[in-house]
């Protein structure tokens, strides 16, 4: 937010337009929201399903950059820069404890609440073990559609070996294609050029959707 409603409606826009024969998906983002890349996503799926994608990562393509690079689809090439940074794979849910804080400046939370669990992110008070369980399982489940989305566009890679690299740590582009997180190092005008090949193109006019 606050750009993917927008963001969603060019790539439709794009999906129906017939004078668009490939698209190459530049990603520059570290990510955000998983509700938001999720969608991102399933657009791009559709997309993929009626014109090839190549995607061109630039300074960041973390966490929900990542994630939305997957939409390109299993046979898709994803280029990376020479000093792009990629991977932060993983889900976090930012939280202060400023319990301790609030009770030196005589401030208390006192949440009218109907449920138990409806102030469990509250910053004024430590998280429970019966909260602490439940967003765990949370971000767990987020996490393992996170490694689903991955284990489904990157056929070079397993189940496995996505796991291994969901720890949340951000990769530099050599590192990121020796665990295959990306195909390839090069800036956008490769993504262009092996895009034109695949369409058996020697010519092309770029558009940039923005």
């Amino acid at each position: 937010p606050p750009y993917t409603e927008r963001i969603l409606k060019e790539i439709e826009r794009i999906a129906e337009d017939d004078q668009v024969r490939g698209v190459v998906l530049a990603i520059d983002s570290p990510g955000g929201l998983v509700a938001d890349s999720h969608r991102i996503y399933k657009q791009l799926v559709k997309l993929r399903e009626k014109k090839p994608v190549v995607v061109s990562m630039g300074r960041i393509a973390a966490s929900g950059g990542y994630y939305i690079a997957m939409g390109a689809g299993p046979e898709a090439k994803i280029l990376a820069e020479e000093v792009t940074w990629t991977g932060s794979i993983g889900v976090i849910i930012p939280r202060y404890d400023l319990s301790e804080l609030a009770t030196k400046v005589g401030v208390h939370s006192d949440a009218l609440k109907t449920g138990p669990l409806k102030d469990s992110l509250d910053p004024l008070r430590p998280l429970s073990d019966e909260e602490r369980k439940v967003w765990d399982t949370i971000i767990q489940e987020s996490l393992d559609e996170f490694v689903r989305v991955i284990d489904e566009g990157r056929a070079s890679m397993t189940e496995a070996e996505v796991r291994q690299v969901a720890t949340g740590q951000i990769f530099t582009a050599s590192q990121a294609k020796a665990l295959k997180l990306v195909d390839e190092i090069g800036d956008r005008e490769d993504a262009i050029e092996l895009l034109k090949k695949q369409l058996s193109l020697t010519d092309a006019r770029i558009i940039q959707y923005e």
